[in-house]
């Protein structure tokens, strides 16, 4: 009969870590096995959360088992990923709310010219440069209100 060696999963993690020899870890004492693994990394403080909590996730959720260490690693994985993708989205978002002063002061330019064309097409009267003048101070004072951050908006009108 074949007899087939478990991985020294404490090993694989250890040598697998990036930067793992920037731990504060002897490989050799500390790796024997998981469970000594687990005990250094709860014991003292090894400088980094992360392998830490791989090892504690592991040995408890993962039942110290090969395929145990797999499911609680993708399963982190996956929660870390969801993570990630809501602060992208979050940038993004964020990065899309702010508009520089030139884009805006265009907008604004656009904006006027267009509700005139508006304003003509439906019959109305021309408006002259004072009114386009006035209404480009509107349209100006009420997006930089809303520009302002809630509570440090302007109510002077």
């Amino acid at each position: 009969m074949i007899k087939t060696q478990r991985p020294n999963l404490a090993r694989v993690v250890y040598d697998a870590y990036p930067h793992s020899e920037l731990l504060t870890i002897d490989p050799d004492a500390d790796c024997r096995d998981l469970r000594t693994l687990m005990h250094r990394v709860c014991s003292d403080g090894i400088g980094d959360g992360l392998f830490r909590f791989l090892v504690i996730e592991i040995v408890e959720g993962g039942e110290s088992t090969l395929s145990g260490a797999i499911r609680v690693v993708r399963r982190a994985r996956d929660d870390v990923n969801a993570v990630l993708q809501a602060l992208i989205r979050a940038h993004r978002e964020g990065r899309s709310a702010t508009v520089n002063e030139d884009d805006f002061d265009d907008f604004l330019q656009d904006a006027c010219m267009k509700l005139h064309e508006m304003w003509c097409a439906a019959g109305g009267r021309d408006m002259g440069e004072h009114e386009l003048v006035a209404l480009n101070d509107v349209l100006t004072q009420f997006f930089a209100d809303k520009r302002q951050a809630p509570g440090r908006r302007n109510h002077e009108h």
